[in-house]
């Protein structure tokens, strides 16, 4: 929230923080709105799109925000964004819960293509501020659509920016059906990068969906799935992953 406070964001006022039982929490001033997701089952094919619009020209006020170092925001170590993506990977498929459903073929294509795009990620972009856990039931929009805030900063981290696409694209941009994905992107961007579509290596876009993939096999395997805020693409690829052994890395579009 104090990062955030750098740009034209709208942010909560923090009134007080604190931990219980081991959970920090903070007490803040009400942000108005409903869930993008509430927001989703009445609205209009146009008005989703002016909301998808208005969520790509706020995060690119967010983009502006830069840092020296990835990582946690709390304290980034990490020079270089292979070394901060390759520890993330590394630590998922060592994870006990996670690698009982992967295979040694699944691993050793997980390895190779990170290895095999180390000067890729390198030059995908500078640390910037994500939110990563960004899905259509973590911010809130006013009936109009326009964004009114931001909540759920638990896997918020320093990273390019081009990272928070993958929940955006399995999450948000699926939620009037994935027959208005491309309209859906191309709104986004549209505010975002002033209609221009922001391009990057393909394998560099497949260990953001892996990262992101192997995160949601907890999920599964803690029976919380699949979550009300994943599009059925989403969960048919995860259900590829634990009941077949196939990782389907295709970008997701018409």
């Amino acid at each position: 929230i104090e990062i955030l406070k750098n740009t034209k964001t709208k942010i909560p006022k923090v009134y007080y923080s604190g931990s219980f039982n081991g959970e920090d929490y903070y007490i803040a001033s009400l942000i108005e709105g409903i869930r993008f997701s509430q927001f989703c089952q009445k609205a209009t094919l146009d008005e989703f799109l002016k909301s998808v619009n208005n969520l790509g020209t706020v995060l690119n006020g967010v983009r502006s925000l830069s840092f020296s170092a990835y990582g946690d925001i709390s304290n980034p170590l990490y020079a270089n964004w292979s070394s901060r993506i390759g520890d993330l990977l590394d630590k998922k498929v060592n994870d006990t819960v996670i690698k009982q459903y992967l295979n040694k073929d699944i691993i050793a294509k997980i390895r190779k293509l990170f290895e095999n795009s180390r000067s890729e990620l390198d030059s995908t972009g500078n640390p910037t501020l994500v939110i990563y856990d960004l899905h259509k039931d973590n911010f809130l929009v006013n009936n109009h659509g326009q964004l009114s805030g931001f909540y759920d900063f638990d896997f918020s981290t320093f990273a390019p920016g081009c990272l928070d696409f993958i929940p955006i694209e399995f999450s948000v941009m699926n939620s009037l059906g994935e027959q208005h994905f491309d309209e859906a992107r191309d709104a986004f961007y549209a505010g975002y990068n002033n209609g221009q579509k922001i391009c990057y290596d393909k394998n560099v876009r497949q260990i953001h969906f892996l990262n992101h993939f192997l995160a949601a096999i907890k999920i599964y395997h803690e029976r919380e799935f699949p979550r009300d805020s994943w599009s059925k693409n989403f969960t048919e690829r995860v259900n590829k992953i634990v009941n077949k052994n196939y990782v389907d890395l295709t970008p997701l579009k018409k």
